[in-house]
């Protein structure tokens, strides 16, 4: 069975997935991250999704909004660097992984999460009940759509963990060289 769980930045498991972050988030959409945008993440929230053998499947990033009024909580958190492994796309991890985070973040008193997600993904998020707020931002050179998503208990999305393929990997036999 899948799980999701909290990690601390900079510790193995966090550089695990920045690598995974690189490799199926950064790099394929040409986004620039500097060493000082992954120091500002000592600040942020950090969930990975495992397998039950601990692979790192995913992961995500939990910002809790500072400022509130006046002797108010803060409800809201926003999303960042949603990602599944690449050999891993497709089979519900998504879905699974944001149903989990969405249960953590209404525990904690968020009742509001918003992301910004890139045209390709947007219609995934709006099947889980985030609705796209305001004008789309550019950020290097590519739209992104700002996406909300109010929560009730009655209103999450439920998920369950989904049955893992193991990604196929061509190997070749001596017979085929």
């Amino acid at each position: 069975m899948m799980y999701l769980a909290q990690i601390e930045f900079a510790s193995p498991n966090y550089d695990d997935l920045v690598a995974l972050r690189k490799e199926a988030l950064i790099d394929p959409l040409k986004m620039t991250f500097e060493l000082e945008d992954w120091a500002a993440e000592a600040e942020l929230l950090h969930y990975a999704l495992f397998s039950e053998e601990h692979e790192l499947l995913g992961g995500v990033i939990l910002k809790p909004e500072i400022e509130t009024e006046a002797g108010k909580r803060n409800e809201k958190a926003e999303l960042q660097q949603i990602v599944i492994a690449p050999e891993y796309q497709g089979q519900g991890l998504g879905r699974f992984m944001l149903s989990q985070l969405e249960r953590v973040a209404l525990f904690a008193g968020w009742n509001h999460l918003s992301l910004l997600t890139h045209t390709a993904a947007k219609a995934f998020y709006e099947k889980l009940g985030y609705k796209q707020q305001g004008k789309d931002k550019m950020i290097q050179d590519q739209a992104h759509h700002l996406m909300v998503k109010r929560m009730k208990e009655e209103f999450l999305v439920e998920a369950q963990a989904p049955q893992l393929e193991a990604p196929t990997t061509e190997e070749t036999t001596e017979d085929e060289q």
